[in-house]
């Protein structure tokens, strides 16, 4: 079960923080984010966090429950701990909360917008570096992304059009801007040097497109679109249609011998 009452626990102190989630898995990961970024809503564990390490704290789901009872659960055991003085938590009582409900993606760019710009502190990205470098489930994470399995996974779920679509909208909300036309300029212009260039080789040494295309690594797309602009300035294009070499005189000497 991967559902219920969960704590983090800093081994130094003995303080713990409390909370319930539908998604255990999930919810770790989205409190060692918060808590590596410097961005933790709760300011009194984040404060904790920053001035240790990582491995000062334990992660663990310690009361699996099904998904109907965890409030009236969560409620109980903060109850029952809140009056210790040691947790972080602001509320002895369940304030309610977001447990397994759906947002909508209006919610989710508002939350995303509200959280943009917000920049980590210097000391939380040192924290971050160094507490990964000691990190066993932050290892175990990067060898499995390295896994057959993980890149797979990753390529189906980037091959989904709905993904693509997502991708290019949150690009498009961050900013970020396609190739402007001033670099599509460019590459047109060096494409279409590299014809011109290849062309004008090939004629002054007697090469075929072949050759030229393989000297000057340009496509047959390219000389199709840049050859009718190359025989309006330089004539009419004329080229051996093979490249000539041993194997192209035996065959020609074969060829007559056989007339």
């Amino acid at each position: 079960m991967n559902s219920g009452i969960y704590q983090i626990k800093n081994l130094s102190t003995g303080m713990s923080y409390i909370g319930r989630t539908v998604d255990w898995s999930a919810r770790k990961r989205r409190h060692l984010s918060d808590l590596r970024s410097g961005l933790h809503k709760n300011p009194r564990l984040q404060h904790s966090w920053s001035s240790r390490t990582e491995q000062d704290f334990e992660f663990k789901l310690v009361w699996p429950e099904a998904i109907e009872r965890l409030e009236e659960l969560e409620s109980f055991v903060l109850e029952e701990c809140f009056d210790t003085g040691r947790l972080y938590n602001a509320h002895k009582n369940s304030i309610g909360g977001f447990l397994g409900q759906k947002h909508s993606e209006e919610t989710k760019r508002k939350w995303g917008n509200a959280r943009r710009g917000r920049k980590m502190p210097e000391i939380a990205k040192v924290r971050q570096l160094e507490s990964r470098k000691n990190s066993a489930s932050w290892a175990e994470h990067q060898a499995w992304m390295q896994t057959p399995e993980a890149i797979a996974d990753r390529c189906t779920k980037a091959a989904k059009s709905e993904v693509r679509a997502k991708a290019v909208a949150t690009r498009k909300t961050n900013g970020f801007k396609p190739f402007s036309d001033e670099v599509h300029q460019l590459q047109r212009d060096l494409s279409k040097a590299r014809v011109v260039n290849g062309l004008t080789w090939a004629v002054a040494n007697n090469k075929t497109r072949s050759q030229a295309m393989e000297e000057f690594k340009f496509s047959w797309d390219g000389l199709k679109k840049y050859q009718p602009e190359w025989e309006a300035i330089n004539g009419l294009l004329n080229l051996p249609k093979r490249a000539s070499g041993k194997r192209w005189h035996e065959r020609n000497k074969n060829a007559n011998q056989n007339k």
